[in-house]
């Protein structure tokens, strides 16, 4: 990997990643949003929000509990109001959404990332993005390139479930002893059977 002429990085001679762009202005048709840029935080702050055991961190007083949550990225409009966005990648057929039931953690994810950042002070859109790259699979030669489809998705979050959540979390840890198992929890009958195997 090298430097490119453009700014960006290069692999082999096939491609070439370009930087972050700090202001080239978005434009989403038929979605009624407004035109969005990369928001220009300072560098160290952009690093700390991104970074998995940093992030973006908010002391949560009614339970004592710090809350964290690294961002993939952050964009806003001329306005000052701005926008979680979140970059996910598959190859699959057909397109790509963000409404599967399994996708539900996706969801969350960016309407935890709103809540973080409006107790950080700023202005959030109920408005997130997914930026979702598709593998291309189409049977031609690899030859070392991924070929991907990518598609913006809005998504309009409400983090009206996150202080009941927080507050769930912080009873749990209070009570010293694990809840009992969910009904139809996968997660709950994995444990089970993993502790019942020794």
């Amino acid at each position: 990997m090298r430097n490119s002429e453009f700014g960006g990085r290069q692999l082999s001679n096939f491609a070439v990643f370009p930087p972050r762009p700090a202001s080239r202005i978005l434009t989403f048709p038929n979605t009624h949003c407004a035109p969005a840029s990369p928001h220009s935080f300072p560098a160290l702050q952009v690093r700390s929000w991104r970074h998995t055991f940093t992030g973006v961190r908010v002391e949560h007083a009614p339970t004592g509990l710090t809350h964290f949550g690294a961002i993939n990225d952050l964009w806003a409009d001329a306005g000052g109001l701005h926008y979680v966005v979140d970059y996910k990648a598959t190859s699959k057929g057909g397109e790509v959404g963000i409404g599967a039931d399994w996708q539900g953690g996706y969801r969350r994810q960016v309407e935890f990332y709103q809540w973080l950042l409006r107790r950080r002070g700023l202005r959030v859109s109920d408005r997130a993005w997914f930026v979702y790259a598709n593998g291309i699979r189409d049977g031609e030669a690899f030859d070392d390139v991924l070929r991907v489809r990518t598609s913006v998705i809005p998504y309009d979050g409400s983090h009206a479930w996150v202080e009941p959540a927080l507050r769930d979390v912080a009873d749990c840890l209070a009570s010293g002893s694990a809840p009992d198992a969910a009904p139809g929890c996968a997660f709950c009958d994995y444990v089970a059977r993993a502790s019942a195997a020794g």
